[in-house]
């Protein structure tokens, strides 16, 4: 296993996975990549007043 995908979304499970993933990223010489994913801001916020 040369590669390790560690999804976070930073909470306490998220956490235990990515030390689980370290572990096991030492002991095969791998390398862990995190990835979190957020969704884009969207035209759905309004300005209290108009921008010009």
């Amino acid at each position: 296993m040369k590669n390790i995908l560690v999804p976070t979304d930073f909470s306490v499970y998220a956490k235990k996975a990515a030390l689980y993933a370290s572990e096991i990223a030492s002991n095969n010489g791998s390398k862990i990549y995190l990835l979190h994913v957020i969704e884009p801001v969207t035209d759905s916020i309004r300005q209290p007043y108009p921008l010009h």
